[in-house]
């Protein structure tokens, strides 16, 4: 009896725990939700077996990796949560812990191991028959086609997501999934469809306060705004990214939000706060290992140092944006590289290796279907 009711009030413990971790998550708390997961798991192991606060533990290394950006204790701690549980006696957390994996070898640009596990969850969530579990594994897996250029293919999985958080009211994985198809035609030169998905993707987090997502449509709409040259608006959408970042530790959007607005004042010349933005963006991502922000960040130093007109620092800097982009398989980036690298040789005159590396941006804006890049490229070979 007494053991009863001792396990009684374990469970209610972690319940309470549980919602209001959850609720810090979602507000941006993560050192108060970090602070919550250490007291339950050290209330409950104590007296029960692993299985009984591994979802806890699952739930700390997430919230590790999303406030701290210190992946390697966030995997240390999902492959202790492997070696004590099973798919069968705890199927959901198994996949769970996969997931973040999944996420982390994302974040880390290690694009073909995400998918491999992304791949493996979906077949698990079918198995298991998890609508939603499903879902997500659709959202992770059109992320990865995106990144690699296959946009039909991202935009596929990203309805399908859609379509399933519609069924299940689910409206934070709505604003996701609103967002995300949001970047694909974004990226396909459509600015007018995505700046449409990504107000409704603020729309719906602002109704429920999912502060996260609400600083990604800041900056997602920030990006219409500067694709359009609108600077003061791009600018002011990039700050409330970068506010709100900061506000809840969140490390990769600080650094994605610093190189936005200094890429706003390379455009408009103030190349000294531009180049202290980029700087900011790129030792931010190289303290993540965030490896598709060191990329564009050093394209973006480039752009600066090509603005002042030392090429070689500048092509330097492209070159090491090349071969990162290169080799996590970040096609956009890549043909990005390769217009830059064309345009120094076309400075320094030598029309050979210019020729080479336009050739090479082309044929990459083609096959991931960049229209506005594609017509930025063209643009440049006219003023050649």
């Amino acid at each position: 009896m007494g053991f009863t009711n001792h396990n009684t009030r374990t469970s209610l413990i972690k319940r309470a725990y549980s919602g209001r971790i959850s609720v810090y998550g979602l507000t941006g708390k993560f050192e108060k939700a970090i602070e919550d997961c250490h007291k339950v798991i050290g209330i409950i192991r104590q007296l029960f077996p692993y299985t009984r606060f591994a979802d806890i533990v699952v739930e700390l290394a997430d919230l590790i990796m999303k406030a701290r950006g210190d992946y390697k204790k966030s995997l240390c701690l999902c492959s202790e949560i492997l070696k004590k549980i099973t798919t069968k006696n705890c199927p959901k957390i198994y996949v769970r812990t996969l997931n973040l994996m999944g996420n982390i070898n994302y974040n880390k640009s290690e694009y073909d191991k995400a998918l491999d596990i992304y791949r493996k969850i979906a077949k698990l969530h079918s198995h298991m028959n998890d609508t939603t579990g499903r879902a997500v594994a659709f959202n992770n897996i059109a992320s990865i086609y995106q990144i690699q250029g296959k946009f039909e293919m991202g935009l596929k999985y990203y309805k399908k997501f859609l379509s399933i958080c519609k069924k299940s009211k689910n409206k934070m994985y709505m604003a996701i999934a609103y967002g995300n198809i949001g970047v694909i035609y974004w990226n396909k030169g459509d600015v007018d469809t995505a700046l449409h998905f990504y107000r409704t993707d603020l729309r719906i987090s602002e109704e429920i306060g999912y502060k996260r997502r609400i600083a990604m449509a800041y900056n997602n709409i920030g990006l219409i705004y500067h694709e359009k040259s609108n600077w003061d608006e791009a600018l002011n959408f990039y700050n409330k990214y970068l506010s709100i970042s900061r506000e809840i530790n969140y490390k990769k959007g600080t650094a994605i939000a610093c190189g936005n607005i200094g890429r706003v004042y390379l455009n408009t010349k103030k190349l000294k706060q531009a180049l202290r933005y980029q700087l900011k963006y790129l030792s931010i991502s190289k303290e993540l290992g965030y490896r598709k922000g060191i990329a564009i960040a050093c394209g973006n130093i480039g752009q600066i140092y090509l603005t002042r007109h030392k090429l070689n620092t500048a092509l330097s800097y492209f070159k090491k944006d090349l071969s990162i982009s290169d080799e996590i398989g970040y096609k956009r980036e890549l043909g990005i590289s390769c217009m830059n690298i064309a345009e120094i040789y076309r400075q320094k005159g030598s029309k050979r290796y210019s020729k080479i590396y336009f050739n090479r941006a082309e044929k990459i804006f083609k096959k991931i279907g960049a229209k506005l890049l594609l017509l930025e490229l063209k643009q440049s070979k006219k003023t050649k």
